[in-house]
C-alpha cells in the first residue's frame, strides 16, 4: 500500500501498515490515533504531530479524555531536539487549545523522578495538584507519580 500524500496534512500511512521509515511510521501512528473520537477524531484520544520548520517530525502530543470536561496530555520529542523548548511549546499550545474548545481542565501525569517533564509542566503553565502511587498488578511494582493541571 502507498502512503496518502496530501499537501495540507503531510504523508499518512494506510491503517495497519507501519512503515520502516521512521517519519512515515510516525505519521501513520498519529493518523491511527485520530480515528474515532469525535472532538479529536481518535479511538483512544487524538494525536498531533509537531514539526520544526518543515524539517520532519519533532514530536507529538497525545490527548486522552479522562472524565467529562478533563483531558490528559502525553507528549514526546525526538531525542535530537530535546532541551530546545519543543515539548513546552507543544504542551502550551495543546493545553490552550483544549481549554478554548470546551475542556475546563487539562492534566499531565508525570513520573516523580522525571525532572525534565516536571520543568516542561511548570514552564507550560501547569500547577502540581497531586502526588500519588501507581501499582503494576503483574509485578507488584509501585511508582511515584505527579499530576499537574491547568484550568480555565
Amino acid at each position: 500500500m502507498q502512503p496518502n500524500r496530501n499537501r495540507s496534512w503531510g504523508v499518512w500511512m494506510p491503517l495497519g501498515v507501519p512503515a520502516a521509515d521512521p517519519e512515515l511510521w510516525a505519521a501513520w501512528f498519529v493518523r491511527e490515533l485520530q480515528l474515532g473520537w469525535p472532538p479529536l477524531g481518535g479511538r483512544y484520544g487524538g494525536g498531533l504531530a509537531a514539526s520544526l520548520d518543515g524539517a520532519g517530525l519533532a514530536g507529538f502530543v497525545y490527548c486522552t479524555p479522562v472524565r467529562p470536561g478533563a483531558l490528559e496530555l502525553s507528549y514526546g520529542v525526538v531525542p535530537g531536539l530535546r532541551g530546545r523548548g519543543v515539548a513546552t511549546a507543544a504542551v502550551q499550545l495543546a493545553g490552550g487549545w483544549a481549554l478554548s474548545v470546551g475542556f475546563d481542565r487539562v492534566e499531565l501525569e508525570i513520573g516523580a523522578s522525571h525532572a525534565e517533564s516536571q520543568r516542561v509542566a511548570v514552564k507550560a503553565g501547569f500547577t502540581l495538584v497531586e502526588r500519588f502511587q501507581t501499582r503494576i498488578e503483574a509485578t507488584g511494582e509501585t511508582h511515584s507519580r505527579l499530576r499537574y493541571a491547568r484550568e480555565l
